[in-house]
């Protein structure tokens, strides 16, 4: 962050509405300097490619995004935004319409909504019009909100034409200048010293055309970010802004994990948008809870995710390397774990099916 040191800055064109998804979607990152490291990605050489387009446009992999997570963003005026109000008078695809034009627009370029324009490999270029709630496989979306960031439909790499079932080149964002600023910020904060937000999160609310930084209460945060332990508001908007800005990167867990945040999904179920059943075919069947939200753990995890917290902030030892290196000893509370298992647990959160929900 200091001036001069390093060739640094924020991607932004003066495009509000698709700058920050483009940014995951550009297959040459070399010459953005909010990118620190990236991997990079060549089709002829057969090891060294990937289908994460065909994820994020034709199919799913499972992956589904939870209204805990959206209830993050912000309205577009920087004020917390009314998501159970507007859930009960708007449910369905009429929900993602509404929020995509009265919240942050990063919102927008993290799912997708109806009108966006997509690859379908059964009908090419179309509009997005509803989750594919009704699918199955690697195509179904369990909570209504289906991944969108990084999307980009006519990505020569990936099939064009010919579709989305071929491998593609899209970059991977490894390490950005972005995550630097949050968390210069978050420390400034922990530190009780006054932050710089307009060298920092400013920037970043800047390219989304959001306001700037302010300090907010909201009436439904114990709904979806309470930590389980007073933080101040300052530090809680901090907490929301790297949430929304490192959405589907792949941090969240490493952030509950130090900062304590078992208490977000503990015994708690992942839950999705308010389900519109006129929408779908009249067989479908959709679990929802008693506000009409989709529930696809309803009947699976029925109690929530479960934790041990003297346990599960750590992780297994797996039993070979302890074999290897008789000095190791055990982590509490975990015993007898193979590699396997130990890949299969943190893929679960402890009894959660292996499909990705992100929180």
């Amino acid at each position: 962050m200091t001036n001069g040191k390093y060739k640094v800055g924020i991607y932004i064109t003066g495009n509000p509405a698709n700058d920050y998804n483009a940014l995951f979607s550009q297959t040459k990152l070399a010459s953005v300097t909010e990118v620190v490291l990236w991997a990079k990605f060549d089709k002829t050489q057969t090891t060294y490619s990937h289908n994460f387009q065909q994820y994020v446009t034709s199919a799913t992999s499972q992956i589904s995004i939870t209204l805990e997570m959206i209830k993050n963003y912000l309205g577009k005026d920087g004020n917390p935004y009314d998501y159970s109000g507007v859930a009960k008078l708007t449910p369905g695809t009429p929900f993602l319409s509404k929020i995509a034009v009265d919240c942050d627009p990063r919102l927008a370029q993290v799912i997708w909504t109806p009108g966006q324009v997509m690859w379908d490999n059964a009908g090419g270029w179309v509009l997005f019009t509803k989750p594919y709630l009704d699918k199955s496989g690697e195509v179904k979306n369990h909570t209504g909100f289906q991944l969108r960031k990084g999307a980009d439909p006519t990505d020569p790499t990936a099939g064009g034409a010919q579709g989305f079932s071929t491998a593609c080149e899209t970059g991977s964002v490894i390490f950005r200048y972005a995550e630097a600023l949050l968390n210069y910020a978050e420390a400034q904060a922990e530190l009780g010293q006054p932050v710089d937000y307009a060298s920092s999160i400013n920037l970043l609310r800047k390219r989304a055309d959001m306001p700037d930084f302010k300090v907010v209460t909201d009436p439904d945060r114990s709904n979806y970010a309470d930590f389980g332990y007073p933080i101040s508001d300052e530090l809680q908007e901090i907490r929301r802004e790297r949430a929304v800005e490192l959405a589907c990167e792949g941090y969240r867990f490493d952030d509950w994990r130090r900062w304590r945040a078992h208490n977000l999904f503990k015994a708690k179920r992942p839950i999705g948008f308010p389900f519109l059943k006129s929408e779908f075919a009249a067989n479908l069947v959709v679990p929802i809870d008693v506000n009409n939200l989709v529930d696809p753990f309803k009947t699976i995890i029925v109690n929530g995710y479960q934790f041990l917290e003297g346990r599960d902030y750590l992780d297994c030892i797996p039993t070979n390397e302890i074999t290897l290196n008789p000095k190791l000893t055990q982590n509490p509370g975990w015993q007898y774990f193979s590699n396997l298992t130990h890949k299969v647990y943190k893929g679960c959160l402890s009894g959660c099916p292996l499909v990705l929900l992100l929180l």
